[in-house]
């Protein structure tokens, strides 16, 4: 069994999760329409990521017997200015999960030895989303100038496997 915090804050945790995996087909979604299939398919993928991580969550709260809420997701937005703006929120949004996640880090040193360890995996994954949302911020803001810039890139995303 665990805390009682502890699984109210890994509850709120799986919401935030699937916030994430919204926010970026919700993206997705604006690339496509505006046909850059590479950003769409790079979302795509980013999107099943945030939902993986959820599932997280999810089994390791079966896992310790404990209650698993699942509250709902807050709408997410559907346009954006441009690139620049998408992958601005993207970091804004990825630097929002690592003060979530390193709050309950913080919790479960005190509260349970196993959701610590557990938690450990995201504080590293939240270093890795940052740094690539970061990176795709900066390419954005190259390729605005240029639209082969901007193919390019589209063309690049469209590997991420």
């Amino acid at each position: 069994m665990v805390d009682q915090k502890i699984a109210d804050a890994l509850n709120e945790q799986i919401g935030h999760e699937f916030y994430s995996q919204h926010l970026y087909l919700a993206m997705a979604a604006y690339f496509d329409l505006m046909e850059l299939k590479g950003f769409g398919h790079w979302m795509r993928i980013q999107a099943a990521e945030e939902a993986g991580h959820a599932m997280k969550v999810f089994e390791f709260l079966l896992d310790l017997d404990a209650e698993v809420r699942l509250n709902g997701v807050k709408p997410v937005p559907a346009k954006w200015k441009d690139t620049v703006h998408v992958f601005e929120d993207a970091l804004a949004h990825e630097q929002k999960v690592t003060e979530f996640i390193n709050g309950i880090y913080e919790l479960a040193l005190k509260e349970s030895h196993a959701a610590a360890v557990f938690l450990q995996w995201f504080v590293t994954e939240q270093v890795e989303e940052e740094a690539t949302a970061r990176e795709l911020l900066h390419k954005a803001m190259i390729a605005q100038e240029s639209k082969a810039g901007l193919l390019f890139l589209d063309s690049e995303l469209a590997k991420r496997k």
